[in-house]
């Protein structure tokens, strides 16, 4: 830790934080925090470790007199709110017998939120089809896939004959949807939307 300090200290760093070996079974503090300057060290939870730097850059604006400062320190979707740190988790870890290294529970957890939160970001960039229906023909839709022509087929007879037209032509908008994903790179899924209701389904274009 020493070294590290003396190696960095012209680069302006306020603290270095160091993280603690397999710490996370016992619920004690996992990241010990040591000013570059002056101070001692202080034993922080990973989940309060952002409220404390804050709490630290106060305090230090305070003893130099700096008011009105930008706010140095954003929460990242990484780090998690720690008044959510008792929230039921909604992974569920299922191991293998035959694993072959030791596998921390709460590690695969929080990296099977983080992953399926940064998908859940890319999804907004997704094509979005505006439509105007019933929210069970939507439903029927979702059911449908675009490498089963008969299920489409039935969607459309269930319909009455004055419906059938359009739902045929939400069908070719997703054909193309699918085309632009296999030829250009696109977005394999898909959000359709009935803008009379606010219902919408997510659609897989690659089914």
């Amino acid at each position: 830790m020493d070294e590290l300090i003396a190696r960095h200290r012209e680069d302006k760093h306020s603290w270095v934080v160091l993280i603690k070996h397999d710490t996370s079974s016992t619920g004690r503090p996992d990241l010990k925090v040591r000013p570059t300057i002056l101070g001692t060290d202080t034993d922080v939870r990973s989940s309060e470790l952002t409220s404390y730097l804050r709490a630290e850059l106060r305090d230090r604006d305070h003893r130099e007199g700096i008011r009105n400062r930008q706010p140095l320190l954003q929460r990242q979707q990484s780090q998690p709110d720690p008044s959510h740190s008792e929230r039921k988790s909604n992974v569920d870890v299922l191991l293998s017998q035959h694993r072959s290294k030791k596998s921390n529970k709460w590690n695969v957890v929080e990296a099977a939120q983080q992953r399926w939160s940064e998908k859940i970001d890319a999804w907004k960039d997704a094509p979005i089809l505006a439509v105007e229906t019933r929210d069970e023909v939507l439903d029927l839709v979702r059911d449908t896939r675009l490498s089963d022509p008969d299920s489409w087929r039935k969607v459309v007879q269930s319909v009455p004959l004055a419906e059938r037209q359009y739902l045929g032509q939400v069908h070719e908008l997703l054909r193309k949807y699918a085309t632009r994903w296999r030829e250009e790179d696109a977005m394999r899924e898909a959000c359709v939307y009935n803008f009379r209701t606010g219902h919408c389904i997510f659609y897989d274009l690659g089914l």
